[in-house]
């Protein structure tokens, strides 16, 4: 009988499914329900809002939106951003530059003529003065500001700089603290502006679970909201502590500490991530790479454990080495300490065993250490530093990994590209994006605030970052390519010169 029931409610409720989904099939993309919203894709290229029975409750007429919170939601019309409630009214017409999210009560806003920056409330009303080159979001209370020129302070939702422009840099404040920077050197303040230390750290990273990390002279150690060393600055390198743990380097290996300072799990990994909320986290011992749990113990990939600590005995010259990895192109990577280098197959040392991990990548060998990535040719030659947080190879052609290629690389928030001797080809700039995808046509496309310039593989700027467009010669067969500049055209050819249409380009 129950499975009677439970089969004739199946039979009744599809139906009625069906029915309720069928207004699914209009729209190119439905997203998530939001306060009982969902944004919708139409056909025409064109956003609105649905209510939970599919009904249209805000019309489709928008070139973007984000989900509804707070009963607040931001809306994108010709590359200009606004705010509308739940019954499709503007708050904000479409104005501004760009609006970030809400926190707080606050959004960032970005002049669209001037580019300044400044905070709105969730009625479009002013708080903060549009006035500075840059700003944060709200954290703790205060907003972080910035002044080219001047420095950068804090604001309160009022928009009063409780905070002056005096200093360099800073983060967030969490817990009433915050660590600033001056003069090359970093100190923790308080809301009014009281110092907790003197300015003493090389780096002071931001509070994560009212924990940041320090740096003095290559030493890293941890302090709290109250200003404390709660751990000496005594390791090579550190994470932020995640579901109490951190991950702190020492003699060239990896463990973890809890926040006492004790050893929790012992020095043996070439890398590791911080643990997850689920208790494990990735590491790796040479080129293994499996999970852990907090206790140490290895709960996935295991195999990859197995087969490091199981290698076959080695012979020769092999002997010095913990870990000797597979011929490949000449080369071998060699490990000792949970460090790793490279040699040839005589077993002469190319790359010195100091990088916590090494990559060979089409006839490139790619390092890592201290979580800085580099390279070096197969020869031990040194071609880029380890001073990068991202390295990557983009190939000419994207299909053929025996194709001409460069290097991308992102420090910070800046991003570079190099030639494949570690040539600067697009020096390291605040770029929005850089675009690779066009390296067979010999261009490379920088973007910052919804500008765009242009450089060729020799490192030329070919065009200035102020155009609205530029189609980088996308054909193979192109001699000129199509740019705009305030909504005219003009086109260039391959050494930057205006060839065609060229009373509407600017002088540059």
């Amino acid at each position: 009988m129950k499975y009677f029931l439970s089969l004739l409610l199946t039979f009744l409720l599809c139906p009625l499914h069906a029915q309720k989904e069928a207004w699914r099939e209009e729209y190119r993309q439905v997203m998530d329900f939001y306060e009982g919203l969902a944004a919708v894709w139409h056909n025409n290229g064109k956003w609105g809002f649905v209510n939970e029975k599919g009904k249209i409750v805000i019309p489709i007429e928008f070139d973007g939106v984000d989900s509804f919170d707070d009963g607040v939601c931001r809306v994108v019309n010709n590359n200009l951003y606004g705010l509308i409630d739940k019954k499709g009214k503007f708050i904000v017409p479409c104005k501004y530059k760009l609006i970030g999210f809400c926190l707080e009560g606050c959004l960032s806003v970005r002049d669209a003529t001037t580019g300044k920056e400044g905070f709105i409330d969730k009625t479009g009303k002013i708080v903060v003065p549009i006035k500075y080159d840059a700003v944060d979001r709200f954290f703790d209370g205060l907003a972080w500001v910035y002044k080219k020129n001047i420095g950068c302070g804090y604001v309160n939702a009022t928009g009063k700089e409780v905070i002056p422009l005096q200093y360099d840099y800073g983060w967030a404040f969490e817990r009433g603290v915050t660590s600033v920077k001056k003069n090359n050197k970093w100190a923790f303040i308080n809301k009014k502006n009281e110092p907790l230390t003197p300015f003493k750290y090389d780096n002071a990273g931001p509070f994560v679970n009212g924990i940041s990390i320090v740096t003095q002279k290559d030493h890293y150690g941890f302090v709290n909201t109250q200003g404390k060393e709660i751990i000496p600055l005594i390791y090579e390198n550190a994470k932020d502590f995640s579901e109490g743990l951190a991950a702190v380097k020492k003699d060239g290996k990896w463990g973890y500490i809890d926040t006492t300072g004790k050893v929790v799990i012992p020095f043996t990994y070439s890398s590791v991530d911080p643990f997850d909320d689920e208790g494990t986290a990735v590491v790796s011992r040479y080129d293994a790479i499996f999970v852990i749990d907090k206790t140490g113990k290895c709960v996935q990939y295991c195999e990859e454990l197995e087969r490091i600590s199981a290698q076959k005995p080695k012979k020769g010259w092999q002997t010095q080495y913990e870990f000797v990895g597979e011929p490949k192109n000449g080369v071998i990577v060699v490990g000792n300490n949970a460090q790793q280098g490279l040699v040839n197959k005589q077993g002469k040392v190319l790359i010195p065993i100091q990088y916590s991990r090494v990559t060979l990548v089409n006839k490139i060998a790619l390092v890592r250490k201290d979580q800085k990535e580099g390279a070096f040719s197969l020869k031990g030659e040194p071609l880029v530093p380890p001073i990068y947080d991202m390295l990557t190879i983009e190939h000419f052609d994207k299909d053929d990994e025996n194709s001409d290629f460069v290097f991308f690389t992102r420090r910070e928030i800046y991003f570079g590209v190099l030639s494949k001797k570690g040539k600067v080809i697009v020096p390291e700039e605040f770029y929005n994006n850089v675009d690779t995808k066009y390296l067979k046509r010999g261009t490379i496309r920088v973007f910052r605030n919804d500008k765009v310039g242009l450089y060729n593989l020799e490192g030329k700027q070919l065009l200035p970052m102020i155009f609205d467009s530029i189609e980088p010669f996308v054909y193979e067969n192109d001699n000129e390519t199509e740019v705009v500049f305030e909504g005219k055209s003009f086109h260039i050819d391959k050494t930057g010169k205006c060839v065609r249409d060229c009373q509407n380009a600017p002088k540059y």
